[in-house]
């Protein structure tokens, strides 16, 4: 992964340049020891595990992550065009709750926001609004309908999973655009 920061970034999140580079370190199992001592009279969010690293808690993870994608000058000079493509987008989705979840379908702008800025810049991908809307079209279309098996926007644009780790269905759609398999959805409508 490419990493680019900004300091002035940084310590718009009350950080050093240094301490994000330390995190990111430590994120990436980096022994830990001196700069373990280092922070831990600033901020009491480590929990040492065992001698050679520690568990980062979540929110301190999406804190250095975002810092990371508002640090990135391509990002950055995209201006508004994140704000409105996710308002595009969730008028795409269906409103209200997914059932049994309390999640909403829509999740909020600035989730869809930062997610789409973290799968441009994690996923080394690039789109425009047309192909974006085209993705997000066909993945909703996919379902028939039947959504219980869908993602909400949120993760379907992207999703950090404990076992997958980094996934995107978006990038994956964008990536294969084109290629709708309609055989394989004519044989799920004969099913149902």
């Amino acid at each position: 992964m490419r990493v680019v920061l900004d300091s002035a970034v940084c310590e718009k999140y009350g950080f050093t340049l240094e301490e994000v580079m330390t995190i990111i370190l430590m994120m990436n199992h980096t022994s830990y020891k001196e700069i373990y001592d280092s922070l831990k009279d600033r901020y009491d969010l480590f929990n040492p595990v065992n001698k050679d690293y520690l568990v980062i808690p979540l929110g301190l993870k999406r804190t250095i992550n975002q810092i990371i994608v508002d640090s990135d000058k391509n990002i950055i000079k995209k201006g508004n065009f994140y704000s409105e493509l996710a308002k595009k987008m969730r008028k795409l989705f269906p409103e209200g709750k997914k059932e049994g979840t309390n999640d909403y379908w829509r999740s909020s702008l600035k989730d869809i926001e930062n997610n789409l800025k973290k799968v441009e810049k994690k996923f080394e991908i690039e789109f425009n609004e047309e192909d974006a809307l085209a993705a997000t079209k066909e993945y909703i279309d996919s379902f028939h309908g039947d959504y219980r098996f869908m993602r909400c926007l949120k993760y379907f644009i992207y999703k950090n999973d404990p076992v997958k780790g980094e996934i995107s269905d978006f990038a994956s759609y964008l990536e294969n655009a084109g290629q709708n398999n309609m055989q394989n959805n004519n044989a799920f409508i004969e099913l149902r």
